[in-house]
């Protein structure tokens, strides 16, 4: 089988104020996870049975952040903090966040409004559960939704950040492990690693990895 072609079903986050929210804001680990949504259409062959087998035809109510705009507040002003001490090139101890600081910022960003009662993650250990309910008409299928779950893992090695799909659950079946195999093998993280708009974050970081269930952002010392 040829390899599919992926597209993502709507706009996501770009960058925030000029940086990469992509990588700061943790969207490196899961605003990718929004092209789930297609990976069991495309790379199943768009057959019409397959899609009514892995999708379904209303949406699935999807936790939202029940933090206070204080408690945003507070998780926003780290992110913010972090990043201009790394743009800067100021010393700065790792960032990390915790789950719950993540669907913070998936509730009340307005850079995430479209992920909101979309989009929840979940971070035991060393892996990233994203629960997602997306509709699939921007692929040609009105009225239907990916509703699952995909459980992922993060490394940096050798400067590159690789995040690969450990695990996928949709319409509450598993993912057939003809398809599992090839996701596991892609690393999500490629185009990130060659877009010059993004690499300088990445260069900038000493490690980027999910651990005792955080995400932890770790910048290199300066000499």
């Amino acid at each position: 089988m040829s390899q599919p072609q992926y597209s993502a079903p709507m706009a996501m986050p770009q960058k925030s104020k000029g940086f990469p929210w992509l990588l700061f804001g943790c969207g490196c680990l899961f605003a990718i996870v929004a092209l789930v949504v297609v990976l069991s259409i495309t790379a199943y062959v768009l057959v019409k049975d397959v899609v009514e087998t892995y999708s379904e035809p209303a949406p699935k109510d999807i936790p939202v952040s029940t933090a206070t705009p204080e408690e945003f507040q507070a998780v926003d002003a780290r992110i913010k903090t972090f990043v201009a001490a790394v743009k800067q090139g100021t010393p700065v101890g790792p960032l990390v966040l915790t789950g719950d600081d993540i669907n913070a910022v998936i509730a009340n960003d307005p850079e995430w409004a479209p992920m909101k009662g979309r989009l929840h993650v979940t971070i035991e250990g060393d892996k990233m559960t994203a629960e997602t309910s997306i509709p699939l008409d921007a692929i040609g299928f009105s009225g239907r939704y990916f509703n699952g779950a995909v459980t992922l893992s993060s490394r940096m090695e050798n400067g590159k950040l690789h995040i690969h799909i450990e695990s996928a659950e949709m319409n509450g079946k598993a993912a057939p492990e003809q398809v599992m195999g090839a996701w596991r093998a892609q690393n999500l993280a490629d185009e990130m690693n060659n877009n010059p708009d993004i690499r300088p974050a990445l260069e900038a970081m000493e490690s980027i990895e999910v651990k005792d269930s955080t995400v932890i952002f770790t910048p290199k010392k300066k000499l």
